[in-house]
């Protein structure tokens, strides 16, 4: 995959996500779409799995009262 397909792969990315903040960098970009899994389509999905997973572990506790944290 050449720069220009990986810019566009990031592009997309991010305002997929509301980002509108381009990237000019290309070590940034190769970066992000290293972790995009730019040549693997399923690094993606593996990665959002894995996040998932870990999240569903979080054990979250909040104070019901208006007390201080």
């Amino acid at each position: 995959m050449d720069d220009a397909e990986l810019a566009r792969r990031v592009e997309a990315e991010l305002r997929a996500q509301g980002l509108t903040r381009p990237v000019k960098d290309p070590d940034a970009l190769r970066q992000i779409a290293r972790l995009l899994g730019a040549g693997d389509a399923g690094v993606r999905e593996r990665r959002l799995a894995e996040a998932e997973r870990e999240l569903s572990n979080l054990d979250l506790r909040l104070r019901l009262d208006n007390g201080p944290f």
